[in-house]
């Protein structure tokens, strides 16, 4: 993990404020990676193409409705807070973009990531789904468990999906777990739970429901 992240680090030390600048640092840093690499390094390894899904904003019937959050954002990557899951916006690799919101393992509550979007009225829908990062190196871990659950009122609740993931070894990934068959209500209430050998973090991006 030294590798490219001295590189990084020198960058950020070194350049003037005014002359920063991310897009032309992440080209340069390809060109540095391959270098390491010809020299017999093995530097960190992360897809630095951009996720394609970040480049557009993605319409869907939950976006831009209130988001109640039932377990608490890390306040260090609360990115836009209470408006972040249904704002449309979806990450790139990078989990310090602004976009991704992180979830810390939190004892006192039963699930480390639960939300309830509220439809503002009864609707049909045939998927809910939430992207979630994953990084091994950086200890960020996608969901084991996955609860999807319905309501019209928001007092009696209908479980729609419920899924306890296997393991996987692979280190870097976008992953999107959830509901696709034929369903219907006003509030729609996701619950992810982190693997309990891991209760380090869990990025998330958008609350999408088709």
């Amino acid at each position: 993990m030294i590798w490219p992240r001295v590189i990084g680090i020198a960058e950020s030390g070194w350049l003037p404020k005014d002359k920063k600048n991310l897009k032309g640092f992440m080209e340069r840093l390809r060109r540095y990676v391959e270098l390491l690499e010809e020299r017999g390094y093995h530097p960190y390894k992360l897809d630095m193409g951009d996720r394609q899904e970040s480049q557009a904003p993605i319409d869907h019937l939950a976006r831009g409705k209130k988001v109640t959050y039932n377990s608490p954002i890390s306040p260090y990557y609360p990115a836009h807070n209470e408006a972040e899951m249904t704002n449309g916006l979806r990450g790139n690799w990078d989990f310090h973009d602004g976009v991704w919101q992180g979830f810390h393992h939190d004892d006192s509550h039963n699930y480390t990531f639960d939300v309830t979007v509220d439809l503002e009225e009864s609707k049909e829908f045939h998927q809910v789904y939430v992207t979630w990062l994953r990084n091994h190196d950086q200890m960020i871990y996608t969901p084991q468990v996955v609860k999807i659950s319905v309501s019209y009122d928001g007092v009696s609740w209908a479980t729609i999906y419920e899924e306890t993931y296997p393991w996987d070894d692979t280190a870097y990934a976008y992953l999107a777990k959830g509901f696709q068959g034929n369903a219907s209500g006003r509030y729609i209430r996701y619950q992810a739970y982190i693997w309990k050998d891991y209760p380090h973090y869990m990025f998330a991006d958008e609350l999408v429901v088709l």
